[in-house]
């Protein structure tokens, strides 16, 4: 049984050019590593990072001649898992579907001649057990959390439970990507992983709570460190980036990481990309005397409601305070800023971005409310230009940030030189291009 684990280019994100971002497919990863466990040799192609056209693929999937294909589908690679799917189809492979659109839109994507599964939502159990029933040539019927095609009739299975424990997850099969190529920055290397699953916030724009059933789970604290030391001890990234939906749900399970770190004398940069606003000056030193050099706040997600201009409901003073602290303990805070819901009008926008900029992050990231939104393609890609050039286009911040990254250096000591060295010259690219937009 030959497995091939897909992840399909995206189409162009401003945020990933302008963030100098390349990452890992975790969750393929993930999967990968579960298979393994089981028997199975997968492989996987990343053809984000490796700048693969739809032909290479094509003749690549000719010479591994797979029985399987599954593709990662989000929002951004419809198309292109679209075209994977047809490939892989026209070779005799068993096509399967997963990720946030393919959960989110399985009653539609399931109806393309070329896709015959969909895993709904979380994906190693029901992924393995597939591949099992595929290769004994059985029914699939018994396989909860599935979208499938039988003698052409579509058929949907009832929801399927979740691993109850993340603690038993085999490490992602990092070993079967080029790790050396993934980075942010630019030119700063990196690795990421999850420490939980889920949120329970159930913001309006978000499909996470579809994925998992809006449930939280977290994986031990001792866990979590033996991931990282793992990663870090087979690649040594200069920075671990925790992917998971909501890093800081549960607190005290994130006061005992750090503690975790702290009892192994462990000397491992690291960051979140999703932070709550609840999380003190206090527990921000003890992240950063363990490392943690930089935090991502959505100043959306659990703080706004979902009114018909939710922006206007935000409060501004909690979120503000966050930002302060986070600076005092020495963190890069980074606002992660979504628009154009629907009902929004360019006054809500505007409203967004000033109130982004008084915030004063250290960075800030832009999204576009695909495909939800009341605006018009181009009039969100002109709103996304606009929000990047009004943040990043003032000498005041320019000035300030320098000024504010030197001061981390001296007072904290907790970014090497080299770190800064690469961060430097990453920043003053990233303003040109910000520039060019």
């Amino acid at each position: 049984m030959k497995i091939v684990l897909i992840h399909p280019p995206s189409d162009p994100l401003c945020h990933e050019t302008v963030f100098g971002l390349k990452a890992p497919p975790l969750g393929l990863a993930y999967i990968a590593s579960y298979l393994e466990e089981r028997g199975f040799k997968p492989e996987i192609i990343d053809m984000s990072v490796c700048d693969m056209s739809t032909e290479e693929m094509r003749n690549r999937l000719e010479r591994l001649s797979p029985n399987i294909v599954g593709v990662y589908c989000s929002i951004t690679r419809v198309r292109q898992s679209l075209d994977i799917a047809k490939i892989g189809k026209s070779l005799g492979a068993t096509i399967v579907f997963g990720g946030p659109h393919a959960t989110a839109n399985y009653e539609t994507i399931i109806k393309n001649d070329n896709v015959d599964i969909i895993v709904l939502g979380e994906g190693e159990e029901k992924f393995a057990r597939l591949a099992e029933l595929i290769e004994s040539r059985h029914s699939l019927a018994d396989i909860r959390g599935i979208a499938f095609k039988d003698k052409g009739k579509i058929e949907i299975t009832p929801i399927a439970s979740l691993i109850p424990d993340l603690d038993e997850l085999p490490f992602p099969a990092f070993h079967l990507l080029p790790m050396e190529s993934y980075r942010i920055c630019g030119n700063i290397s990196i690795a990421t992983l999850a420490s939980s699953r889920g949120c329970s916030r159930n913001c309006r724009y978000c499909l996470v709570p579809k994925m998992y059933q809006s449930i939280w789970r977290g994986k031990s604290p001792v866990k979590v460190v033996d991931e990282m030391e793992s990663i870090y001890s087979h690649y040594k990234p200069a920075l671990l980036l925790f992917f998971d939906e909501c890093f800081t749900e549960d607190l005290k399970r994130l006061e005992k990481i750090t503690e975790e770190i702290h009892k192994r004398n462990l000397e491992i940069k690291w960051a979140s990309m999703s932070t709550g606003i609840d999380i003190s000056k206090e527990l921000m030193i003890k992240m950063r005397k363990s490392g943690c050099l930089a935090l991502f706040f959505g100043i959306d997600c659990g703080v706004i409601s979902s009114a018909s201009s939710p922006i206007k409901t935000m409060n501004i003073d909690i979120i503000s305070q966050t930002f302060v602290n986070a600076h005092q303990a020495g963190l890069f805070p980074i606002a992660n800023a979504v628009f154009g819901f629907p009902g929004e009008t360019k006054t809500d926008f505007e409203y967004l971005l000033q109130r982004t900029i008084e915030l004063d992050p250290d960075h800030a990231l832009f999204f576009k409310a695909v495909p939800y939104s009341e605006f018009s393609d181009y009039e969100l890609d002109q709103m996304e230009k606009e929000a990047y050039k009004s943040f990043y286009n003032r000498r005041s911040y320019i000035l300030k940030h320098l000024a504010r990254s030197v001061s981390r250096v001296v007072r904290f000591r907790n970014f090497s030189i080299d770190f800064m060295w690469k961060y430097s010259k990453w920043f003053f690219k990233t303003i040109r291009i910000v520039k060019s937009l």
